[in-house]
């Protein structure tokens, strides 16, 4: 198979269960292509400059085959940032993992926390964000639980937007993770073996629907024991809100695990695959 057309069959495994996405909540294409465009643009933009120049419509529009119109057009029509629920995301979350590495009972979990002690922790973590609304966030999602007598327990290490799907910290965590991984494997294709970021999965195909309950359970408490180590060796480091911190640099790990049926083969042959 030659490159283009590896590619165009990746980019149709790739658009699958994102179409999926966009059709249930009510994407048309026409939505989708206008934010292809202007992805284009910004891409070539940003990315393929060449060195010592600066980037022109005219260039853009050599690289992605579009108009230097509807370039000039998408380059001054910007979306609404997300910045905004990132910041409360990661804020949130900021709070969660100050809590367990910093706020520990003698067991070593968690400690139980007074509204003031919790204020305090919001303070240290998170800078200036308002005590009530991180606390109300929290509970919300699941996170933190009031007990009787007025203290804070901690329920969960992660934070975990809500369960409806429509929810657009859910949707954002669709743009974020998909990201990171595509960018990681854009990194591994043009970056030389001892450069490489780790990108690694294994895969059954011919699991008995019996076994699946034990296997996905399995699993899942293998993955959030990563998680967890990982979280141990990361947030010593992290520099909190101090964005102007020299050197600053994102480092993500991610764990997923995903499971469909498939079609009975004529002679199935249950093999492991990796890569």
């Amino acid at each position: 198979m030659d490159p283009r057309a590896a590619l165009s069959a990746a980019v149709v495994r790739l658009l699958t269960p994102l179409v999926r996405v966009l059709l249930r909540h009510g994407m048309a294409f026409a939505d989708f292509a206008e934010l292809a465009k202007r992805t284009y643009v910004q891409v070539a933009d940003k990315d393929f400059a060449l060195t010592g120049k600066r980037q022109t419509d005219s260039r853009i529009s050599v690289l992605t085959g579009l108009t230097r119109k509807d370039v000039a057009r998408l380059q001054a029509d910007h979306l609404a940032s997300d910045a905004a629920l990132a910041a409360e995301r990661n804020r949130a979350a900021r709070v969660l993992n100050a809590w367990v590495l910093q706020r520990k009972a003698e067991d070593g979990a968690p400690a139980l926390l007074s509204m003031d002690q919790f204020a305090e922790l919001v303070k240290e973590a998170s800078g200036d964000m308002p005590a009530r609304a991180v606390l109300d966030e929290l509970v919300a999602v699941g996170a933190v639980a009031r007990h009787d007598d007025g203290r804070l327990a901690l329920l969960t290490r992660d934070y975990r937007p809500g369960a409806d799907g429509a929810d657009p910290r859910n949707l954002l965590l669709l743009g974020e993770h998909a990201r990171d991984l595509i960018s990681a494997i854009d990194h591994n294709l043009t970056h030389s073996a001892d450069e490489r970021f780790i990108q690694r999965r294994i895969y059954f195909d011919n699991i008995p629907a019996s076994e699946v309950p034990r296997i996905r359970q399995a699993l899942r408490e293998y993955g959030e024991a990563l998680i967890a180590q990982s979280r141990d060796v990361m947030a010593p480091a992290d520099q909190g809100d101090d964005i102007d911190a020299p050197g600053r640099t994102r480092v993500v790990i991610g764990v997923h695990y995903f499971e469909e049926s498939v079609e009975p083969a004529s002679s199935p042959n249950s093999t492991e695959k990796a890569s």
